[in-house]
């Protein structure tokens, strides 16, 4: 499935353009955007359909360019494609039915996995100014970093890597890889 492009006057709400859109197919339980991508819980009320009553996610990816006469595009994906987007919430992810679809329960599993990880990585950023952390990055290697208050080009706090002189972004701070330490070890 394409891409789908229309002229809308006037500021473009995204939300509201992708609700107009999937309002006509299924009722909306539950939706959100994430920058450029809709999330939303949606339910089959197509009495012919074999899935008739399940609740689905569907992803809709958005483009906004005003610079063009059709200057809104979309394009819809149901969990059952395996969407790349992966960043659905927890509400939505909590109303779908279960299903056989692999492509749909690998997709639901992503979501997961990744909401997982932003909970992991919330909880490093809570620790006070001054913590040493130790760090594996993806080749191996072992990174001593401190969390630092603001200064310099940082408008709030960042991790500094002791070990190469340079400063890790926070996104790469988390339970996964890394260890909290006492002290720097020798």
């Amino acid at each position: 499935m394409g891409w789908t492009s229309y002229h809308v006057d006037g500021n473009i709400d995204k939300k509201a353009e992708c609700r107009k859109n999937i309002g006509e197919l299924y009722p909306v339980l539950k939706d959100t955007m994430r920058g450029n991508t809709y999330y939303a819980a949606v339910k089959n009320e197509n009495p012919d359909s074999e899935h008739y009553g399940d609740v689905f996610g569907l992803v809709i990816k958005t483009s906004v360019d005003n610079k063009e006469y059709f200057n809104f595009a979309y394009k819809m994906i149901e969990d059952n494609m395996g969407p790349c987007e992966a960043e659905c919430p927890k509400a939505i992810l909590d109303l779908l039915t279960p299903t056989d679809s692999k492509w749909a329960n690998e997709w639901r599993d992503r979501c997961y996995k990744n909401l997982e990880h932003t909970k992991n990585r919330a909880s490093f950023n809570s620790l006070p100014i001054g913590t040493k952390v130790q760090l594996t990055d993806s080749s191996g290697r072992i990174h001593i970093l401190v969390k630092e208050p603001p200064c310099f080009q940082f408008k709030t706090w960042y991790w500094y890597d002791e070990t190469f002189n340079g400063y890790v972004k926070k996104k790469y701070v988390t339970a996964d890889n890394c260890k909290i330490l006492d002290s720097i070890p020798a």
